[in-house]
């Protein structure tokens, strides 16, 4: 089912549009500063994007839903602004005001800075995002208006959140990514002696990030060479990525795991996270801790760490490390939409 989830993703970047792929933020950032890059937000792009994340993650891809939403939501912007799709000739709108480049070039600066916020339940975060990485013409004017449209981003987001969860109204999710609360601050929260061990993650979050871009450096020049030169190669990898991908985290679920003892001592908060723990050839009453980090979402992932009362081993934790590393270095760049 992997395989064919992510073939579908696939498809739409290799045989629909070339540009859906990736995260779709350096074309932005380029068209921002001037580049005029053909078909980066046409509806056509904006429909591949849109679909093939949803069938990359669903994949189990080693990526992130987040990149994308910047991308989708710049294509948006710049739609509206226009008033018209060449898509859809017959779709017009009376903005004739804003139907030149300037006013386009701002929509899309706004657009930008809504997928940021959406993504992270952060209107400011949404604004430095364009004004630091993306645009190279600002004003105040467009601060206040991009702050604006970050604002509403982040409530219609909640709206729906709030709906998913089954409690219309409850306008209190971060975003999309959240790492849950901690209620316990006394047992969960840190003090200065916690500090270097801080400063110290920060150093291998950087070493291991230059090792990242140097690996997956190398393998992009690889694939301009032998993978880009014909549209079926660069579809085929896309299968046999997934291929790899599902097979990997079987393999290391089933052999390198411990079965360990459900708690049923859980919180609000860590329920919905201990749902996800996977029996996976373990008994009835334990979880597998391996397959219940791997056959998830990054997010789930994450708040299982945090929150979950259930024990992962520091083998487990290694191995997942070094297996998800590999992975994103050959999943970054592959000819489906990624985010990070």
């Amino acid at each position: 089912i992997n395989v064919v989830y992510v073939g579908i993703a696939g498809f739409l970047v290799t045989f629909v549009e070339k540009l859906a792929g990736g995260s779709g933020i350096p074309e932005i950032k380029c068209y921002l500063n001037g580049i005029k890059i053909p078909n980066v937000v046409r509806f056509k792009t904006l429909i591949a994007k849109a679909i093939g994340i949803c069938f990359s993650v669903s994949g189990g891809l080693a990526c992130g839903q987040e990149g994308p939403m910047v991308h989708n939501g710049a294509v948006i912007a710049a739609g509206i602004s226009q008033g018209k799709s060449t898509t859809f000739p017959f779709v017009k709108s009376g903005f004739d005001a804003f139907r030149n480049d300037r006013e386009k070039r701002d929509f899309v600066s706004g657009g930008a800075a809504a997928g940021v916020a959406a993504a992270f339940g952060s209107p400011i975060g949404g604004v430095l995002f364009s004004l630091e990485e993306g645009a190279s013409f600002w004003d105040q004017s467009l601060t206040w208006r991009t702050f604006f449209c970050s604002m509403i981003s982040v409530f219609v987001l909640n709206v729906f959140l709030s709906g998913s969860n089954g409690t219309w109204g409850q306008l209190s999710s971060g975003g999309l990514i959240t790492l849950g609360t901690f209620q316990d601050q006394k047992n969960h929260g840190y003090s200065i002696k916690h500090i270097p061990f801080f400063v110290l993650l920060g150093i291998l979050g950087g070493l291991f990030g230059a090792l990242f871009n140097w690996l997956n450096e190398h393998l992009q020049l690889w694939r301009m060479k032998r993978v880009h030169v014909s549209k079926y190669r660069r579809f085929i990898e896309t299968l046999v990525v997934a291929l790899m991908t599902s097979l990997l985290s079987y393999l290391l679920s089933y052999f390198f795991h411990q079965c360990r003892r459900v708690s049923t001592d859980t919180t609000d908060d860590d329920e919905k996270s201990t749902t996800f723990q996977r029996r996976f050839y373990c008994p009835n009453g334990y979880y597998n801790d391996m397959a219940s980090i791997f056959f998830t979402f990054q997010e789930t992932a994450i708040k299982k760490l945090f929150h979950d009362d259930a024990e992962y081993s520091i083998s487990v934790l290694l191995i997942f490390f070094v297996a998800y590393f590999i992975l994103a270095i050959w999943t970054y760049g592959l000819s489906v939409p990624t985010g990070n």
